[in-house]
């Protein structure tokens, strides 16, 4: 039994645009995350989107009590990941830029 055919054709549209795009933007968070880890760790830039990333899993965890129910481990083990997620991308966000990452910012 497909959920989607139990929508209507524009908001079953509007799901697929949605999943779609939500996946092109995880991976793109992805793909800066391992192409610019010395930018992102030394620039406002950078710690700004690490924050906002922070954020997005954050508000990811509040949703996952909001809109699903907890009575299953596998719930309960959802905003755990989740809230790793949070701890990885606030940990440069608050750590000093060690001479490491400022070598390599200049080569």
């Amino acid at each position: 039994d497909n959920e989607l055919n139990k929508l209507s054709i524009t908001n079953s549209g509007v799901m697929q645009i949605f999943n779609i795009q939500t996946i092109y933007y995880l991976i793109f968070t992805a793909v800066i995350c391992f192409a610019f880890p010395a930018a992102l760790q030394s620039t406002k830039l950078g710690k700004c989107f690490l924050a906002g990333t922070a954020g997005f899993w954050l508000t990811r965890t509040v949703q996952q009590f909001i809109f699903f129910r907890t009575d299953s481990t596998a719930m309960l083990v959802m905003p755990a990941i989740f809230l790793l997620g949070v701890i990885i991308f606030l940990i440069p966000v608050f750590r000093k830029n060690s001479s490491f990452e400022k070598t390599t910012m200049t080569h």
